[in-house]
C-alpha cells in the first residue's frame, strides 16, 4: 500500500482533505503532519511515497521541507499547494524541481488527478547489466525527461535530464559537470529511472557526447597513471602480469650435515617449481595477448591501415593497435563509437531492416568502420557469459575498403573468445 503525506497548518483543510481521500482508501494510505517538522519527523519513522505540502506553515515552511526532501530523499515526488502563487514564488520553486504548483482553493478531483499522476509517475524502473553511456544516449536520443539514479558500490549519483539533455548532476559534496564527469565512469552501475526531473537549475552546459568523451580521457589517464604505480603491463593490451612470488623460506637449519644438504636440495626443487609456476602463469597471459594481437595485425596488411581498437560498449579501451598519431584519436573514436552504433541500430529497426552492426563513416580525412559484436539478443545490453564489444578500424584511404569489411568481420569473430566474460 503506497503512503501519501498532506502537510498544511490549517487543521480544518488538512482534516477536510484527508477524509475525501478516504474514498481512495484501496490505492493509498493518508498520513498528515501540520508542518514541515511535523513531516520531517513522518519521513524518518514511515515509508513515503508522494508528499502534498502547502508553503506557509510555521517551523518549517513548505520551501524548507522540499529541500530536504530534495537532499534526503531525492528521488520523492513532491506536490505543491499555495494560496499566494506569484511569478517569485514559481521561479523558486522551479529552483528546487517542482515545475508547477497547486492554486488554493483546490478542486478536489483535479487534486486527486494530480495525486495519482504522482504515484503513477513515481513507479520507478530500476536497470541493471546495462552499460551507463548506452542508457544515456538513449535518452539524449529519445529526448527523455527524467531522473536517474545511478549506483555503484557504495556510491551513489544523480544525473538530471530535461528534454534530453544532461543539465545537472550531484554525488558526495560535488555537483554540475565535476559530478557527471564522476558517475558515467562507474562500473556495473545499478540505473533507477524517475520519470520526474527533480532539480530543473542547469549547471551543466557541455553536450553529452563531448562530456563522455573527456570523462573517460580522464578516467583512462588517472589508470594508467595506476597502472604505471602499481605493476608491469605486458605490450600495450592492459593484460597485467603480476611478478613472480618469492622463494619459499627455509626451515629450521639442522645441525647435521645430510639434513642440511637435504634441506637445501628441498629449497632448490621448491625454487624450481615455483618459477616453473609462475612461468607458466606469465606465459598464459602472454599467449592471450600475443593471440589479440597476432588477430589485430591481420587487418595492418590492408591498404591505407592507420589504426584499429577493441573497446567495451563504455569506451573502455581492452586493445589497440596503431601508430603513436592514431592511439589518442582511436581512444575519442571508442568513446563516441556506442552512440554511432546506437542510432544505426535504432534507425536500422525503425526502417524494418533488423540490427545494424556495421556503421561506416566517410570523414575527409579517413575512412571509419564502426563494427559491433554483441552475442546477446538485446542490442543494448550484455548478456552474462556472452561477448559485447565495438571494434573501430581506421583506414587513410578507400583502397582497401571492401576488403576491410570482410576482414573486420572475420576478426571480431576470432577475437570473441578472448573478451567473452
Amino acid at each position: 500500500m503506497k503512503n501519501v503525506l498532506i502537510v498544511d497548518d490549517e487543521e480544518s483543510f488538512l482534516k477536510s482533505i484527508a477524509d475525501g481521500l478516504e474514498a481512495y482508501s484501496q490505492d493509498f494510505q493518508v498520513l498528515t503532519a501540520f508542518d514541515g517538522r511535523e513531516a520531517i519527523d513522518v519521513l524518518e519513522e514511515t515509508p513515503v511515497d508522494l508528499v502534498v505540502t502547502d508553503l506557509k506553515m510555521p517551523r518549517v515552511n513548505g520551501f524548507k521541507l522540499v529541500e530536504h526532501l530534495n537532499k534526503e530523499f531525492p528521488r520523492l515526488p513532491v506536490l505543491v499547494m499555495t494560496a499566494f502563487g506569484s511569478r517569485k514564488i514559481a521561479r523558486k520553486l522551479s529552483e528546487l524541481g517542482i515545475s508547477q504548483f497547486l492554486d488554493k482553493p483546490i478542486e478536489f478531483d483535479h487534486l486527486v488527478g494530480r495525486i495519482f499522476d504522482q504515484l503513477d509517475a513515481g513507479s520507478r524502473g530500476r536497470l541493471q547489466g546495462i552499460a551507463l553511456p548506452t542508457f544515456l544516449q538513449l535518452i539524449e536520443m529519445e529526448k527523455k525527461t527524467c531522473t536517474l539514479q545511478v549506483q555503484s558500490g557504495d556510491q551513489i549519483g544523480l544525473l538530471y535530464f530535461l528534454k534530453g539533455e544532461l543539465i545537472n548532476a550531484e554525488t558526495s559534496g560535488m555537483d554540475g559537470e565535476e559530478a557527471a564527469s564522476k558517475i558515467v565512469t562507474w562500473e556495473d552501475p545499478d540505473i533507477a529511472v524517475d520519470s520526474v526531473l527533480r532539480k530543473k537549475k542547469r549547471t551543466i552546459d557541455t553536450k553529452l557526447g563531448p562530456l563522455l568523451m573527456d570523462a573517460y580521457r580522464l578516467h583512462d589517464e588517472r589508470g594508467a597513471e595506476l597502472a604505471d604505480e602499481e605493476s608491469d603491463v605486458e605490450f600495450d593490451l592492459g593484460l597485467k602480469v603480476p611478478p613472480p612470488p618469492p622463494p619459499p623460506t627455509n626451515g629450521a637449519t639442522r645441525t647435521q650435515d645430510s639434513k642440511s644438504n637435504d634441506n637445501t636440495k628441498s629449497n632448490d626443487n621448491s625454487n624450481k617449481t615455483s618459477k616453473k609456476k609462475s612461468t607458466a602463469k606469465s606465459a598464459s597471459v602472454t599467449e592471450s595477448n600475443m593471440s589479440v594481437r597476432d588477430t589485430l595485425k591481420e587487418l595492418a596488411d590492408l591498404e591505407g591501415f592507420a589504426g584499429v581498437g577493441i573497446f567495451t560498449p563504455n569506451g573502455e579501451s581492452l586493445a589497440m593497435l596503431a601508430g603513436d598519431g592514431y592511439k589518442d584519436k582511436l581512444k575519442t573514436m571508442g568513446v563516441l563509437a556506442n552512440n554511432v552504433l546506437l542510432n544505426a541500430q535504432k534507425a536500422s529497426l525503425d526502417m524494418g531492416a533488423g540490427r545494424g552492426q556495421l556503421v561506416h563513416v566517410m570523414a575527409e580525412e579517413a575512412h571509419i568502420l564502426v563494427r559491433c559484436l554483441n552475442e546477446g539478443d538485446d542490442p543494448l545490453k550484455s548478456a552474462p557469459g556472452k561477448a559485447h564489444y565495438h571494434t573501430v578500424l581506421v583506414l587513410e584511404n578507400d583502397n582497401g575498403l571492401g576488403m576491410a569489411k570482410l576482414k573486420l568481420n572475420s576478426v571480431i569473430a576470432k577475437l570473441a573468445d578472448d573478451f567473452r566474460p
